[in-house]
């Protein structure tokens, strides 16, 4: 019989350490700290920003030309800092500001692309096929979200420890990204009609693409947090975001150099313009913390996020092929030269996972 006895003891003594939640506390419900994080980035930035030229397909086609880039998963790793207040400021009302940075960099990554053309010249048409990978080794990514949400103790008058601090969150934010990507060699494997098959690693092309994108978000979840053992703490929570205004803008710089007759020419391309974009997604956090003293702590904490980026139009414009002019067809070619990418416009994921270790001070 006594043995049986020692489960409800141990209910009875973690119900009385949540009982006394308030010890974590000591009366003092706001806090400020530092947290430094680790970031990990399957970047929908980056996969834009490389899939933003698709953007022309419809253009390049009406050119005679058939030009396509397939993004591969981005992968980004850096830290960062974060700044954040809570401001208790009555039992039912809690106001929370979050300043956060970060700056990463990826590994080398090969994107592939395809290039088709047919060109009319002298009535003998001229069939170009390359199947090339740019090969991205310079890559960086600076991410900063700037956030205000408040917090609603729904069940601040409860008597049950284990809802008291339940709380329905409610805010916005604004997040911005920033990627540049730089391609110092390709790998070409390919043919045409006039030259024969073409093959190798050109060094000879560099191409640089940048991408900035800026976001504010509605904010809606909750927030989670539980005391035990007097200082001892959990936390978790949860937010659904989505953009009601976005800025973006993209720029991609191509620099050829080839030889024709022993002569050495540079040959540079551009393509930029204002983008159009959305975005939506959820995070999750989840934290422990524990008290040094009577209002330092100690917590560390893990976040996940998962969000899609959808470019619904871009400004952004090419020369057409020069096809069109050789076969006189004046009028389409004048188009396309104050036409704006016609589509399709990439969407992608972005999916996000953080580690940190924050000192805080209670007061």
């Amino acid at each position: 019989m006594r043995k049986n006895k020692v489960p409800y003891l141990l209910l009875a003594l973690f119900a009385t350490s949540l009982s006394a939640q308030d010890s974590f506390l000591s009366g003092k419900k706001s806090s400020m700290s530092i947290r430094a994080i680790d970031l990990r980035i399957d970047s929908a930035t980056a996969k834009n920003a490389l899939s933003m030229g698709n953007g022309l397909f419809l253009n390049n086609r009406l050119s005679g030309v058939n030009d396509i880039t397939f993004a591969p998963s981005m992968q980004f790793k850096g830290q960062g800092i974060e700044w954040e207040t809570n401001i208790r400021h009555t039992r039912l009302f809690k106001s929370n500001y979050l300043l956060s940075y970060a700056a990463l960099t990826s590994g080398e990554a090969p994107v592939p692309n395809t290039y088709d053309s047919t060109i009319t010249f002298g009535g003998s048409p001229i069939v170009t096929h390359s199947d090339t990978a740019f090969i991205y080794s310079n890559n960086k990514l600076s991410t900063a979200r700037i956030s205000y949400s408040g917090d609603f103790y729904i069940f601040n008058q409860t008597k049950n420890p284990l809802l008291e601090n339940l709380a329905l969150r409610v805010g916005f934010e604004s997040t911005g990204n920033f990627v540049k990507m730089i391609s110092n060699r390709n790998i070409e494997n390919g043919y045409d009609s006039f030259s024969g098959p073409t093959s190798g690693i050109d060094f000879m092309t560099k191409k640089s693409i940048e991408y900035s994108e800026s976001y504010g978000n509605a904010l809606l979840g909750f927030n989670y947090s539980m005391t035990f053992l007097n200082k001892n703490k959990i936390d978790f929570g949860f937010e659904y975001f989505k953009s009601f205004a976005s800025s973006a803008a993209y720029l991609e710089k191509t620099l050829s150099i080839f030889s024709v007759g022993g002569l050495v020419l540079p040959s540079t391309g551009k393509i930029d313009g204002m983008v159009k974009t959305e975005a939506s997604g959820a995070r999750y956090a989840f934290g422990y913390s524990y008290l040094l003293g009577e209002s330092a702590y100690i917590r560390f904490s893990y976040m996940m996020s998962q969000a899609v980026h959808t470019v619904t139009s871009a400004d952004i414009k090419s020369p057409p092929g020069v096809s069109l002019f050789l076969s006189g067809d004046t009028t389409t070619a004048l188009f396309l030269l104050t036409q704006s990418g016609l589509g399709p416009y990439p969407s992608s994921k972005d999916v996000r996972s953080q580690i940190g270790i924050e000192f805080g001070y209670k007061y």
